[in-house]
Formats: C-alpha cells, sequence, structure tokens
C-alpha cells in the first residue's frame, strides 16, 4: 500500500528530528565524544550524550540479544515510552533510564549549583554585587539588601 502525501506531512517531524539524532551521533563519534553516563542491567547497555545540551540529552540503547541495532532516542522521550510499562521484560531497559536521568540531573545540578546559590529568592536577582546569605528564620537564599529593607517575610 502506498503512503499518501498526508501520510508523509505527518511523518515528517519524527523524521526530521530522528534525522537530526543520527546526525548528532554521527558527529559525536567522529570526534570521539565520551557519553556523560553509561548504565548496564542485564543484556540492556544504555549511553547518554550530550546531557547539558538543548535536548536534555540523548540516549544510544542497545539491547545484547543479537538481533537488535541500537536505537537513539531522547532520555525524555525514551522515559515516557517505558512510564506505563510494568512488565519484567522490560525492567532492564526502565533501571537504565531511571539511573540515566538520576545521572543527568547530578550533572545539571553540579554545573548549575553557583547560578543558583547567587539568587536572592524574594527579588530573583542573581546578585554579585551585594552578599547573599540564607535567612535565619526560613533558610531561603536572600540578599542583604532584601533583608535589611524588610522585604522578606514569613
Amino acid at each position: 500500500m502506498p503512503m499518501t502525501k498526508q501520510a508523509k506531512l505527518n511523518q515528517f517531524d519524527a523524521l526530521a528530528s530522528e534525522r537530526d539524532l543520527l546526525s548528532l551521533y554521527f558527529y559525536d563519534m567522529e570526534t570521539n565524544r565520551k557519553p556523560d553516563a553509561t548504565e548496564r542491567e542485564g543484556k540492556v547497555t544504555a549511553r547518554l550524550y550530550r546531557a547539558m545540551g538543548a535536548q536534555a540529552g540523548y540516549v544510544v540503547l542497545k539491547v545484547a540479544d543479537g538481533c537488535t541495532s541500537p536505537r537513539l532516542v531522547t532520555l525524555d522521550a525514551l522515559r515516557d515510552q517505558y512510564a506505563s510499562y510494568y512488565d519484567a521484560e522490560s525492567l532492564p531497559i526502565r533501571c537504565c533510564i531511571e539511573r540515566l536521568m538520576i545521572a543527568r540531573n547530578k550533572l545539571w545540578t553540579t554545573d548549575h549549583a553557583s547560578d543558583t546559590a547567587k539568587q536572592c529568592l524574594t527579588c530573583w536577582q542573581t546578585r554579585t554585587d551585594v552578599p547573599i546569605a540564607p535567612c535565619n528564620v526560613c533558610g531561603e537564599p536572600v540578599c542583604v539588601e532584601c533583608q535589611t529593607n524588610g522585604k522578606h517575610s514569613h
């Protein structure tokens, strides 16, 4: 059965995103980029690349069963796809996905820890000119200006 023009248009975005992932993966392999995180569970190996990128990372998912080829998919799309699976067959993949999510969050947290420590939670400004210290009552990071002017309330 031949594909209609409407079916081709409907699949264009999915094909374009898959092409972009393949292009990025080939570039990363050509430049010998190392994965940000690697997880193994049973016969499943999942490698996370570009966890700090705009797509929040993509995964190369390999199942060592001798007949399936590796899959390239964004980490969030993979998590959404396996969110409703609760069978024993998908357990190794779900474990790898969860561990990669934790690794990505740790990478993101360590990279942005200095940014959040300098932001006042009262005026929501990132301050470098005024010291920021935790509030004595609630412990939130508040700049000295907001503490002395009474802007910070509980």
